[in-house]
């Protein structure tokens, strides 16, 4: 086993010479080994600066310390205001977010009022196509004694315009009134005007 003569370390199973801590030199565990430290009344001074150069030096280092806080406290105060800026324009669009919201609701809740009555409308005018369908039939006038239901008589009169009357279904039956093909009358139109 090996110690470190530098951070008294032990090294165990180590090949080499050197500590594989500080890079210190190792020895045996059981030597022991002198050293001599040497110290003197005066302080040496480890460069060649002047005592000015080393004022110099100090006063450098408060004044860039002094720079770099001017610089983070002028940033910090700059990005301040930027995050103001933007808070209250954020602000002004949630102001009128708020308003195109409300805006969008009472539009809604007229739509939603308008729907029901025309869904009101709808089924009320479902019922009377209904009843027009089951019960009203329509004989065109100067055709002959046939009858024929509202969308027949779309499909018939392609649009134009004739002289028609309406009858109750059981009422043109009664009359002897037959079920019209759907032959359509506007091809017939010209060989009764000549």
């Amino acid at each position: 086993m090996k110690i470190c003569s530098v951070c008294n370390r032990e090294n165990a199973n180590v090949k080499g010479d050197f500590c594989v801590f500080c890079g210190g030199q190792l020895i045996e565990k059981n030597e022991t080994v002198e050293i001599e430290i040497k110290k003197e009344d005066k302080v040496i001074n480890k460069s060649n600066e002047s005592p000015k150069q080393r004022e110099i030096n100090k006063n450098l280092k408060i004044a860039i310390i002094i720079l770099v806080t001017m610089l983070v406290s002028v940033s910090g105060i700059a990005i301040y205001f930027k995050i103001s800026d933007n808070t209250s324009e954020l602000k002004d669009e949630i102001a009128t977010l708020k308003k195109q919201i409300s805006t969008l609701k009472d539009e809604k809740s007229k739509l939603s009022s308008e729907n029901a009555s025309l869904k009101s409308t709808n089924s009320i005018n479902s019922k009377k196509i209904d009843f027009f369908d089951k019960h009203v039939v329509f004989v065109i006038d100067g055709y002959g004694r046939y009858y024929y239901t509202y969308n027949q008589m779309e499909e018939v009169t392609q649009g134009k315009s004739f002289t028609y009357w309406a009858y109750n279904l059981e009422q043109a039956i009664d009359l002897g009134i037959e079920l019209g093909n759907r032959i359509k009358v506007a091809l017939f139109l010209p060989l009764f005007y000549w």
